[in-house]
């Protein structure tokens, strides 16, 4: 028969390895921190010719933000954008809709890029965390649809 160690009364369930794994993730796994909604993406150093339309969508579950533009030009429209130049900025709000915690320091985040039409992956970008700015791929100038989707992990929340 094995011995069994006496259980301590020092020892906390919050001790416990697995208890703890749970607790960091709850404020994931709890509703009150899900959102989800749509913002309007404003782009510094996107070329544009004639009518582009640009539209977002987000959804947020606890620490993780997940976003997805859409660059859509119709009418003979064209856009295009340079690597390290061209970003938009993801809105504060997104951050903040279910705190009111300033965010002196987000975590880390990525992105990718698509031409719907090509369809071609057009490579990766990076989300600078303290000015949210995503920054996107080069591409050249195409009439074609591209799509934009990324994710941020945001810390001190």
């Amino acid at each position: 028969m094995v011995a069994r160690a006496p259980i301590s009364e020092e020892v906390s369930i919050s001790s416990i390895p697995w208890i703890r794994w749970f607790t960091d993730v709850s404020d994931v796994l709890t509703p009150p921190n899900w959102d989800s909604g749509e913002f309007t993406p404003v782009f510094s150093g996107l070329s544009v010719i004639d009518t582009v339309a640009v539209s977002g969508y987000y959804v947020r579950r606890g620490k993780i933000l997940m976003f997805e533009v859409q660059i859509v030009p119709s009418g003979g429209g064209e856009s295009a954008s340079t690597f390290g130049t061209t970003y938009f900025t993801l809105p504060d709000l997104l951050i903040n809709k279910n705190s009111q915690k300033t965010i002196d320091a987000l975590g880390y985040g990525s992105m990718t890029a698509l031409d719907l039409d090509a369809p071609a992956d057009l490579g990766s970008g990076y989300v600078l965390i303290d000015t949210l700015n995503a920054y996107t791929p080069t591409w050249s100038s195409t009439p074609n649809q591209i799509t934009i989707n990324g994710w941020v992990r945001i810390e001190g929340l």
